[in-house]
């Protein structure tokens, strides 16, 4: 979870209610879980993401140049964000 993907996460995430009731549930497309995990650890220990809004986040694997693995991403959400592309490069 690394560049404008992980910026819309970041957003996303605390989005949810302010009662107290499960907030907003987030299923994010990575192309390395296992790195991505590592990057949501991080997060957490530096206060950019909640424990909550973690327990919140689904990381699920997808490989854009492979079709197959596009439909199982989605699953059954009900909106879909396409923030697929590459981070911002400094020139």
């Amino acid at each position: 979870m690394s560049g404008v993907g992980a910026g819309f996460v970041e957003s996303a995430l605390p989005l949810g209610r302010t009662d107290g009731l499960l907030g907003r549930r987030v299923r994010a497309g990575v192309r390395d879980t296992e790195k991505a995990q590592g990057f949501l650890q991080t997060a957490k220990e530096y206060g950019i993401i909640s424990p909550d809004a973690a327990k919140r986040l689904t990381l699920v694997p997808v490989d854009l140049t492979d079709i197959d693995t596009i439909a199982p991403a989605i699953g059954n959400a009900g909106k879909v964000i396409d923030v697929f592309g590459n981070a911002p490069q400094n020139v």
